[in-house]
């Protein structure tokens, strides 16, 4: 549950948002008691953190994120265009 929810934190982090870049950066502090008793946890978390770094660095050194378009996969294509309706 925890690694599942470090990996949704690197993706948002890794999307531009701050808040999930910080939770992810100081997780192990909330998790102390789980991280001290699972080793193979923590080894994905420093792999993780470090994607967040390098990721940031490259950033900061003029780096751009690039966004790709999907709909060149068949199973997106023409989802774009289509908006449901959460009540019906």
């Amino acid at each position: 549950m925890v690694t599942n929810t470090v990996n949704r934190l690197l993706a948002c982090a890794l999307s531009g948002d701050t808040a999930s870049a910080e939770k992810l950066l100081h997780i192990q502090d909330d998790f102390a008691d789980y991280y001290a008793s699972h080793e193979d946890s923590q080894k994905l978390l420093d792999e993780r953190i470090g994607i967040l770094n390098t990721y940031q660095s490259f950033l900061a050194r003029g780096g751009k994120r690039e966004y790709y378009d999907l709909t060149v996969f068949p199973y997106f294509k023409n989802k774009a265009g289509k908006k449901k309706k959460w009540n019906q």
